[in-house]
């Protein structure tokens, strides 16, 4: 019978992808929800870079920290300001800087901050600790600069504060020679979130930032593993009509996230830098239908495996009154849930792995199915039978002695009642089984067998 299951649900499986639910009423669920091709996924994209703004000190002087033209020969960067992330050199974040008396430019040159506070990863995101907005930032930096006018340097510190959940803070610049700037600082970031169509392996996201024009995502993927899977045709479509553009990048999985550096070009030839260079791309997927930890974007079978029956319910054949039980054992990914179904008709109530009748009727008859569900879909039972047969009282057999006693004989377990007149009420004699004798002139009156 087990291998008679499998066959059935495997056709019951392949009728509903052909859309043949309605014709199988009697064996297959009224009620299978399949899981969906559109899953929800957000997240960010984040610049390991920083952004520091003008900061104002003394004697009318302002320092404006700056990125250089494509003519510097270094990458075209979105923002004033941004200083680029190096990882590995001296000076971890580097920009340019300008100093103005008032209106006038007083001196310019090349800017870099570093130093241990800078350094740590915890989620090794290839985003330092104190660039992540989730998390408060206090960090105190060595600041060096170099004049391009004279050649000469000045060295000092910078001290970067921002509330956690925050993309801003407060800067303070101080030199060694005294000279005190202060000003603010932001995180290049912006908000994404959209979904993906794992049938057509398509994504679709909408970026959201309180610094950047917002745009719109979309793109194609593949699943190269549990852990990986290769985003392609990106194009990052912004509300301010650039359109740019990205090569093939492979994300890699850490629990529920999805983490991959990205960077996007406008197309112009002329000058073939970055827009957006050293891009953090970080997606959550919290869809997770087999619920074996990998989220559905790079789980080869998302779905998971649909529940084996192991036993199937039985038929049965009831007298109106009697009770019947049935029950399913099934295997298969949890978690598991039942539902069992009268003539093709979900029972209200009946969600567990058993289902009793404690008194059947006439309009108990027909057929009894069980539903096992998972996280992939659900598998029904070949159906069991009850069968439900109405009471019959048995004939009461009544025999003259010769010594004029009656003798009453039944079968089964019917019991003998008496009354005096026809109408009743006719009471239970009391201790009287099949082959009672009534007494003459004592027992006269009308017997009757109830059950």
């Amino acid at each position: 019978m087990q291998l008679l299951d499998r066959l059935l649900a495997a056709f019951i499986s392949k009728c509903r992808q052909l859309n043949w639910t309605q014709t199988l009423r009697l064996v297959a669920a009224s009620s299978l929800v399949l899981p969906t091709t559109a899953q929800n996924i957000s997240g960010t994209f984040q610049c390991q870079s920083i952004v520091i703004n003008y900061a104002t000190g003394p004697n009318n002087l302002a320092v404006g920290f700056t990125t250089p033209s494509s003519s510097g020969g270094n990458p075209q960067l979105p923002l004033n300001g941004e200083f680029e992330y190096y990882p590995g050199n001296i000076n971890l974040y580097q920009s340019y800087w300008a100093m103005y008396q008032g209106n006038q430019l007083a001196d310019l040159g090349m800017v870099g901050i570093g130093g241990s506070s800078l350094l740590p990863d915890s989620d090794a995101n290839g985003i330092p600790n104190f660039a992540e907005r989730s998390l408060a930032a206090n960090v105190s930096a060595s600041l060096v600069t170099v004049s391009s006018v004279n050649g000469g340097s000045a060295g000092g510190t910078i001290t970067l504060n921002r509330g956690a959940g925050q993309t801003s803070g407060s800067s303070v610049t101080r030199f060694t020679t005294g000279a005190i700037f202060t000003g603010s600082w932001v995180l290049p970031l912006m908000d994404v979130a959209g979904s993906y169509n794992s049938s057509q392996r398509t994504i679709q996201l909408r970026a959201t930032s309180s610094v950047f024009t917002p745009g719109n995502f979309t793109g194609t993927y593949q699943v190269n593993s549990d852990d990986s899977v290769t985003m392609s045709n990106i194009l990052l479509q912004l509300d301010s009509g650039n359109r740019l553009t990205a090569t093939p990048v492979t994300f890699t999985r850490v629990g529920k996230t999805y983490r991959s550096i990205i960077e996007f070009v406008d197309g112009n030839l002329s000058t073939g830098y970055p827009d957006f260079r050293r891009w953090t791309l970080q997606l959550t997927d919290p869809a997770d239908n087999d619920g074996d930890g990998i989220p559905n974007l790079s789980d080869s079978t998302p779905s998971g495996s649909p529940p084996v029956i192991v036993t199937r319910p039985d038929g049965a054949t009831r007298t109106v009154g009697q009770s019947v039980a049935f029950s399913i054992t099934a295997s298969g990914p949890g978690p598991l849930s039942y539902q069992w179904y009268f003539n093709g008709i979900p029972i209200a109530g009946a969600n567990a792995s058993a289902y009793t009748l404690p008194a059947v009727a006439l309009a108990n008859a027909g057929t009894y199915t069980a539903g096992v569900r998972n996280n992939a879909s659900e598998v029904i039972s070949f159906p069991a039978v009850l069968t439900v047969n109405p009471v019959t009282v048995p004939k009461l057999n009544l025999k003259l002695e010769t010594n004029g006693r009656l003798t009453f004989t039944w079968t089964g377990t019917a019991r003998l009642t008496w009354s005096p007149t026809v109408s009743g009420p006719f009471n239970v004699v009391p201790a009287a089984v099949s082959g009672y004798q009534a007494l003459p002139g004592v027992g006269n009156g009308f017997y009757r067998l109830v059950l």
